[in-house]
């Protein structure tokens, strides 16, 4: 199964998306357009994600580390100051420990680059994660969902 992370708690796969609208609610909501849609987005996004995560190669203990980041990050996100300040403090204690890896475990002294690429990683995560809330924008306006459906709201 191919499949791609929509956000911390939800998933897709390209097979998925032949049934994905099966039971909406609209009678003249845009099911075949919404299919079309979310299958060129899936196969972008699923083919991207790949070759980036391909060309980082990362261990086991980068890759736990940029899904802790992820898992903390709360920007854009309407939370208290408290829950802010400790996925902060979370993240920081991630790339401390992943400097020491680099560092001692790796015995790296130079290993700028290999953070700042998985930073970028980060980045390019988060703005799938904008296009996912784009495209669930386009579902509303093809009249698969409405702004009270719950679907909605999440993303």
């Amino acid at each position: 199964m191919t499949i791609t992370f929509a956000d911390y708690t939800m998933y897709f796969s390209e097979d998925m998306t032949d049934h994905y609208f099966d039971d909406c609610p609209n009678e003249d909501a845009f099911k075949e357009e919404a299919k079309l849609s979310m299958s060129e987005k899936l196969k972008r996004d699923i083919s991207d994600g790949r070759q980036h995560i391909r060309r980082l190669k990362m261990s086991d203990e980068e890759f736990l580390a940029v899904v802790g980041i992820m898992f903390y990050t709360t920007e854009g996100l309407d939370v208290s100051e408290e829950v802010t300040h400790a996925s902060q403090a979370y993240k920081d204690t991630i790339l401390k420990e992943l400097h020491t890896y680099y560092r001692d475990e790796l015995q790296m002294n130079d290993y700028a680059v290999c953070l700042g690429e998985i930073l970028m990683l980060l980045q390019y995560y988060e703005q799938r994660s904008v296009g996912m809330k784009e495209h669930f924008e386009v579902l509303r306006m093809l009249n698969i969902f409405t702004d009270e459906t719950l679907m909605y709201r999440l993303s």
